[in-house]
């Protein structure tokens, strides 16, 4: 029983965490990082102390073939995975994005709250509003690059 509610606390926390509507509206802005075909734009993460959890958003503007975000990674937690939001029969549920997310050729791929997103589970610091943090992410095809994230 101790378990189940354990979990349940677990599950409504990283809910609350990727699904606040208070979120900034993502504008796309002048790219932050380029690599290759794909321009990256308003990295953002949300505030949070440390060993809570927080959430990464940015824009991905791909200006070539089709391409997939596999992996993000960084110093700032235990662990950080790429997730998505799905409704199921009405019910929102948010879990890893099996095989990362899709950037389809030619188009923006939006990472943002109820969607897409990276998901930042143990904070080993507290993220405080105005700091930038370093996160390196890993596409398939056009390979790896750091990007700096702006605490909101």
């Amino acid at each position: 029983m101790f378990t189940r509610i354990m979990a349940l606390v677990l599950i409504v926390h990283l809910l609350v965490a990727c699904g606040n509507t208070t979120t900034p509206t993502t504008v796309v802005g002048t790219p932050v990082v380029s690599l290759q075909t794909l321009s990256i734009s308003d990295a953002w993460v949300r505030t949070s102390p440390k060993g809570d959890n927080s959430a990464a958003y940015l824009t991905i503007i791909n200006s070539g073939g089709a391409d997939t975000l596999v992996a993000v990674k960084g110093d700032v937690a235990m662990i950080i995975e790429l997730h998505t939001v799905t409704n199921d029969n009405g019910m929102m549920n948010m879990h890893p994005a099996e095989g990362g997310v899709p950037i389809p050729a030619n188009s923006t791929q939006m990472l943002k709250s109820g969607g897409f997103h990276v998901m930042i589970m143990g904070l080993t610091k507290d993220l405080t509003k105005g700091q930038t943090i370093q996160l390196t992410l890993t596409f398939q095809h056009a390979g790896a690059v750091v990007v700096p994230f702006e605490v909101r």
